[in-house]
């Protein structure tokens, strides 16, 4: 059941971004809003790059707290909603989400040094 938990969470986060991606390129392909003139090919790769290394990071935390961290931020549930899926209190549910963050950002800041 978990598992199959997981793979609903992180295909609905896949959608998402993909959903904002396409809006982003909609908006800049009509003309409503233009790319960023200070953004260069070197930013894109550099982001790319973080972006890469908080994936990998990412997959080395326990199941539970990706699964949190996919819930609140990735498919954008808030802390109520999340809780119900995952059969806890909102104020536990928001104290796992902060100590879910903080093993991330070492795990991130481990990972620079």
């Amino acid at each position: 059941m978990v598992a199959w938990l997981w793979r609903i969470l992180s295909n609905a986060a896949k959608d998402a971004a993909g959903r904002r991606q396409r809006v982003r390129d909609l908006v800049i392909g009509i003309g409503v809003v233009t790319p960023r003139a200070s953004e260069t090919v070197e930013d894109r790769v550099i982001i790319q790059i973080r972006d890469a290394e908080l994936h990998a990071q990412l997959r080395g935390l326990a199941l539970r707290d990706r699964t949190l961290i996919a819930s609140r931020y990735g498919i954008g549930l808030d802390t109520r909603d999340v809780a119900g899926a995952m059969g806890l209190s909102p104020e536990s549910t928001a104290k796992a989400i902060r100590r879910a963050l903080a093993r991330l950002r070492a795990r991130l800041e481990a990972s620079e040094k």
